[in-house]
């Protein structure tokens, strides 16, 4: 029985404890005021500085089904820095997806202030994520 346990415990080190540092980080919020749905997705977690990172945000009504034709726009920033917004348009890249590159300048912590409108529908959402070198 012990061995068992040990066994199970250097797997889950093994597991766990060596990960891929470029697993996705995803936020979701509904707006219910705007019967939206948002997935906010940067693919390399912790992002790189002076890199390009991919975000992706997938719009959905509440009833699940995709959002086309959206505006969606991210504006980038750090907190804890008073230095201005980076400021990008995100593309449709499927039906619902948006996509866009990133860069952060600087490592540390960036909020990516997303916003996305349609003839009826606007929605904002915050999307905290690190940045490194």
């Amino acid at each position: 029985m012990f061995r068992i346990l040990f066994l199970f415990f250097v797997f889950s080190l093994f597991t766990f404890g060596c990960q891929n540092n470029s697993e996705t980080k995803t936020l979701q919020i509904v707006d219910n005021n705007a019967d939206l749905m948002v997935n906010v997705t940067v693919k390399s977690n912790p992002a790189t500085m002076l890199q390009k990172n991919h975000l992706y945000i997938t719009l959905n009504n509440k009833d699940g089904s995709k959002v086309d034709g959206a505006k969606v726009k991210v504006s980038l920033n750090m907190p804890q820095m008073n230095h201005g917004d980076l400021s990008y348009t995100a593309y449709p890249k499927e039906e619902g997806v948006y996509y866009v590159e990133i860069i952060p300048i600087m490592q540390g912590t960036w909020v990516a202030n997303v916003t996305a409108e349609t003839e009826k529908k606007y929605l904002e959402a915050k999307y905290t994520f690190e940045a490194k070198r």
